[in-house]
């Protein structure tokens, strides 16, 4: 992307929970990994000088109405089961019953699609997105109120270490997304939910879209459906396990096969599951 002459975006799917104070579980830490990886590539990319031409994005929002759950049992061939509480986990019990009763109530992907690519014009960089009752979801999770209680925690040092708070600006200019027509964009988890969902707007603008995932029955019916969607661009879908290097470079390899000559202009790194049943003291 930085030899490229076209302005590109790298979107990263976090979470809610890698933002809100406290949380558990491994999926917790994972999403702020996950963000750490967005806030450290945006400033290496500040450092190369290829800030306004590479633009990142953190996708973190609240509970969407996906099946993640669901996916994480078909990415383990069923050794996990979706919605499995830990016997005598309390934390791993509360979990499931809360995404149980906020599941169908929350956010959709199409609206979380849309709001990625609204940052990207907008030059913001943390797509945090809230459920508000009544806007985008039938009930309030107060994300701005669980951002402020762990910036006080970190700020008093009870829990998290110092915080800068000086703010940088974290892109040069806005993007004019028209550009991204004609370009590939590679998104990965991209069968179902917020990844199809991105790929339907990208096809939107006009780009050419790669589907990837590792479930290949629902990533085959998702070419099928995205081909019929509205937009000019081709699609095309190969089978990937983000787990694997060796299954990164082989996706890169068909993709640039599939689009010879062709500027990957948008990256999605949306593939994730979670597991309800894992708690970090089990260790498991």
């Amino acid at each position: 992307m930085i030899a490229q002459d076209t302005e590109s975006v790298v979107e990263i799917t976090a979470s809610a929970a890698g933002v809100a104070f406290g949380g558990n579980g491994p999926y917790n830490l994972s999403k702020l990994s996950a963000l750490g990886i967005a806030e450290a590539l945006h400033t290496e990319l500040m450092t190369a000088g290829a800030i306004g031409k590479i633009q990142v994005v953190a996708l973190c929002p609240t509970i969407t109405n996906t099946n993640l759950l669901q996916s994480g049992e078909a990415a383990t061939n069923g050794q996990v089961k979706a919605e499995m509480a830990r016997n005598n986990d309390k934390v791993s019990d509360l979990t499931v019953k809360m995404f149980q009763a906020r599941w169908a109530k929350s956010m959709t992907p199409d609206w979380v699609a849309q709001q990625v690519l609204k940052h990207v014009e907008e030059e913001k960089f943390y797509c945090i997105l809230s459920n508000i009752e009544g806007v985008n979801s039938t009930y309030s999770d107060n994300m701005d109120a669980r951002i402020a209680q762990r910036y006080s925690a970190m700020k008093s040092r009870q829990i998290a270490p110092y915080l800068n708070t000086e703010t940088q600006q974290l892109a040069a200019m806005p993007m004019d997304i028209k550009k991204l027509k004609d370009g590939v964009a590679i998104i990965t988890g991209s069968a179902t939910g917020m990844g199809y969902a991105m790929g339907k707007k990208a096809k939107e603008l006009g780009m050419n879209v790669v589907l990837s995932d590792v479930r290949q029955e629902p990533l085959s019916k998702a070419i099928r459906t995205l081909r019929m969607e509205k937009g000019n661009g081709r699609v095309e879908g190969f089978i990937c396990d983000v787990t694997s290097e060796e299954s990164l470079h082989a996706l890169l390899k068909s993709t640039t096969t599939a689009f010879p000559g062709k500027s990957i202009q948008f990256i999605g790194a949306n593939a994730g599951v979670i597991f309800t049943g894992s708690t970090i003291l089990s260790g498991k």
